[in-house]
């Protein structure tokens, strides 16, 4: 997760020859960055339902982890409509930045409800729920009004 805050960065390059001195922000590193950890938590949750465990790979994912997960999400937002386009972009035969994330998030806060009165395991649930509220809000209304439409995005079935 400490790698997510290579995300924003003031290219040398872009700086000298376009006098731009804004951030760029790089998605296809966070897309690399998600997919690791995605893979990480699933290997776990295998593991986890073939010994009737928790999944002690999301467990991993503390505080700290879903804190940056909400900072990358923020600079994401203050970085407008653009940044947001970009974010919602579909890799190929893959799913946007935001579905991989919401779906992360949602295994991570599974982990971490069901792991007793942990209390790490309850701040790290309040964070996950917080950025849920934050920056998911619109996205699950979207995907209710087209469910209710009859118009489902195949994706949000891993989150949901």
């Amino acid at each position: 997760c400490a790698s997510l805050t290579h995300f924003k960065v003031y290219d040398a390059v872009l700086i000298q020859c376009y006098r731009y001195g804004g951030p760029t922000f790089n998605f296809a590193f966070v897309r690399d960055v998600l997919n690791a950890l995605s893979n990480i938590v699933n290997t776990g949750e295998m593991w986890a339902e073939e010994a009737g465990t928790v999944n002690r790979y999301a467990l991993a994912v503390d505080a700290e982890c879903v804190d940056k997960i909400g900072d990358l999400l923020d600079e994401v937002r203050r970085g407008g409509d653009m940044n947001i386009d970009a974010w919602r972009v579909r890799g190929e035969h893959d799913a946007t930045l935001e579905d991989k994330l919401h779906a992360l998030l949602f295994k991570v806060r599974r982990a971490h409800a069901h792991n007793g009165d942990d209390a790490v395991s309850a701040v790290v649930v309040g964070r996950i729920d917080s950025i849920y509220e934050d920056h998911f809000a619109h996205r699950d209304e979207e995907v209710e009004a087209a469910t209710a439409t009859g118009v489902a995005n195949d994706d949000d079935d891993d989150a949901a």
